[in-house]
């Protein structure tokens, strides 16, 4: 089930015929990823309820991510009007047990920023994650740096995988020796091949700079800007050469 964010303001801000435009709109771009087997169906007002019959849970809920995504990936523009949507997004899967829910009303991007209130004009970049009411909330940078502050010398090591998030990387180094940030948007593709050579280079003690150089070899096909790959932040004090986070085996 998914349903839109904020739909009222925008049907009272940019129309109803315009709120009409979104709704088709959504559906188009949901449509071509459900197969014959599924079933897209507008469940209420702007509530939507997909059925997935061969899904357990966990694929449901990445299916429910690509939903939110094509949702917010791209503003929508209707007679010289152009606004951002978003939806909140939960799964519940019934495999002949109880039934199984999942709220999905976000989880942290990883190549897209996130969808703002269609009330504003431009996307707010940067960390989301999901506030009291269910929807989106922006985490502040004076709050990330509070909890790493909080968590001392512990923490060597931060990656921030959401789009826009080099604001935030910088601001961590007081706390944190290294962390890695993106200045721009990166695909899902991309941030999990990222993911995959550095946390394995990491796995195989190899130090952070190291494991970074492998992340990067491993999405230097997919043709990223500069300002669109994982930038790794080090603080002046900490040699990430030297930082191996992996335990020696005993």
């Amino acid at each position: 089930m998914f349903d839109i964010d904020h739909f009222k303001s925008l049907n009272d801000k940019h129309g109803h015929i315009t709120g009409d435009f979104v709704l088709r709109g959504i559906s188009g771009r949901i449509l071509p990823r459900i197969r014959p087997e599924e079933l897209l169906a507008r469940y209420g007002g702007e509530e939507f309820a997909i059925v997935l019959p061969e899904h357990d849970l966990t694929s449901a809920g990445m299916f429910g991510e690509q939903v939110r995504r094509l949702v917010a990936d791209e503003p929508f523009e209707y007679e010289g009007d152009t606004f951002q949507v978003s939806v909140s997004v939960g799964v519940a899967c019934n495999e002949g047990k109880a039934m199984d829910r999942r709220p999905l009303a976000l989880t942290v991007p990883l190549d897209a920023p996130a969808a703002p209130s269609p009330l504003e004009e431009e996307p707010v970049h940067g960390l989301y994650f999901q506030g009291p009411d269910g929807r989106a909330q922006l985490v502040s940078t004076s709050a990330l740096e509070e909890t790493f502050g909080a968590a001392g010398a512990s923490v060597k090591l931060v990656v921030l995988s959401a789009c826009y998030s080099e604001r935030q990387a910088e601001s961590l180094l007081a706390h944190v020796g290294c962390v890695v940030g993106v200045s721009g948007a990166i695909r899902e593709g991309a941030a999990r091949n990222f993911a995959i050579g550095f946390y394995g280079g990491l796995g195989e003690r190899e130090s952070v700079a190291a494991a970074y150089k492998q992340g990067l070899a491993a999405i230097s096909l997919e043709g990223l800007r500069d300002g669109d790959r994982p930038q790794l932040k080090v603080r002046a004090d900490v040699n990430a050469a030297r930082l191996v986070l992996a335990a020696t085996p005993s």
